[in-house]
């Protein structure tokens, strides 16, 4: 039998849900693992979902962003639904990066106010997504300054020190 009389499967169980999620979720206690490192550095847009309200998450929403090494920094209309889920709570997030289908890892977001790092994200952006940048430049310097325009900081969401090791509690 396995752990407290629920029979052979549930020792198996942490075995497979550990494999799952090294497959699912390339994040390790230190931060990204060195492929999806790469891929971040490397790739030109993220593809982000967000939670919604029901738990599910939402379409996949290309994006610009800045890779600053520990976290995907992305600038969004202050009524977008990134923002609204954020700000009501709902903070979680699957972050693809490069396509759709690529690299993806699990995240939570934040809404930062810190000028400097808009600032930073603006300067990445005009080296970064330079043929278009002229376009855009405006519209997000005043988004910002006029606060419709907001900084959302997605960090890899870790699993806390001892909960990886939880055994399956018995059902009543």
């Amino acid at each position: 039998m396995g752990p407290k009389g629920l029979g052979p499967t549930f020792r198996v169980l942490p075995f497979v849900l550990g494999f799952w999620a090294l497959a699912a979720g390339p994040v390790s206690a230190g931060g990204f693992d060195p492929a999806l490192r790469e891929a971040l550095e490397r790739s030109r847009y993220v593809y982000i979902q967000s939670q919604r309200p029901d738990g599910t998450f939402g379409r996949k929403a290309e994006i610009w962003y800045h890779f600053d090494g520990e976290s995907v920094w992305v600038a969004s209309s202050a009524k977008s639904y990134r923002v609204r889920r954020i700000r009501s709570g709902r903070t979680a997030a699957r972050i693809f990066v490069g396509r759709p289908d690529g690299p993806s890892f699990e995240a939570e977001g934040r809404v930062v106010v810190d000028p400097a790092r808009e600032a930073e994200l603006l300067s990445v952006f005009s080296r970064k997504y330079s043929a278009d940048w002229g376009r855009w430049e405006e519209a997000f310097r005043r988004g910002f300054a006029s606060g419709e325009r907001v900084l959302v900081r997605y960090g890899p969401k870790e699993v806390p020190p001892g909960d990886e090791k939880e055994e399956p509690r018995e059902r009543r």
